[in-house]
């Protein structure tokens, strides 16, 4: 029997959260059709500390998927009062690389900053870290602001981190920028140099039918036979 088939047997008939989470785990490399909508029913499950939707996140993370960033933004919006504070900040990190490459993070980055300021430092170690993975530079200045705590500190240490990995960010985004303008500067030119090659071709093609008449119009005259 196929692994998706397996597990989704399983699924519909195992009442044990942790055979469960285990068979959610095989379908993170699957990509059979119905696999979104089966993840995320069950990522609306509830059980004892979320292992059941932890599980479902985890393989929404394995299929790099960002149609999943909606439905777990959505169930982590809930809070974290059922979550340990270890599955609650997977749950952020799972959040924050699937987004990583969209084009607007704006919903992502302010929900990983609301948890910065969360009283369960694991959870905040955690939105932390997941602003580095997302990658968005508007978030240099909240973490900017964990660099001041003593040097030994734990939130010290991610912070500075995660500002490396947002310096990179921002970096490369400027690279791009101005390798953007370049090629968009030699699109001109090319653009430029096709037009006048155009008018030259024209020009040409005008001028080619009038080269016999003006040749005749030049042709030097011949002296009369004879004469001196």
């Amino acid at each position: 029997m196929p692994a998706f088939e397996l597990s989704e047997k399983i699924l519909e008939t195992e009442k044990n959260p942790d055979i469960i989470a285990a068979a959610l785990a095989n379908l993170g490399a699957s990509h059979q059709k119905g696999i979104e909508e089966l993840l995320i029913r069950f990522l609306n499950t509830d059980s004892f500390h979320n292992t059941i939707s932890l599980a479902a996140i985890g393989a929404m993370r394995a299929q790099d998927n960002p149609a999943y960033i909606t439905p777990i933004l959505t169930y982590l919006r809930q809070g974290d009062s059922k979550f340990t504070s270890r599955g609650f900040g997977s749950g952020l990190e799972a959040l924050a690389y699937l987004g990583r490459e969209q084009e607007k993070k704006d919903a992502i980055r302010e929900f990983l900053l609301e948890n910065v300021n969360s009283k369960r430092k694991p959870i905040q170690l955690a939105a932390i870290t997941a602003l580095g993975t997302l990658g968005d530079a508007r978030a240099v200045a909240a973490v900017e602001t964990f660099t001041s705590a003593p040097k030994e500190s734990r939130e010290r240490a991610v912070a500075e981190k995660t500002l490396l990995a947002l310096r990179d960010t921002r970096k490369t985004a400027v690279e791009l920028g101005n390798l953007r303008s370049e090629v968009l500067s030699l699109q001109k030119e090319n653009r430029d140099l096709r037009k006048q090659f155009d008018d030259l071709k024209k020009r040409l093609d005008a001028t080619l039918p009038l080269l016999p008449t003006l040749a005749k119009t030049n042709k030097p005259a011949t002296s009369p036979r004879g004469s001196k």
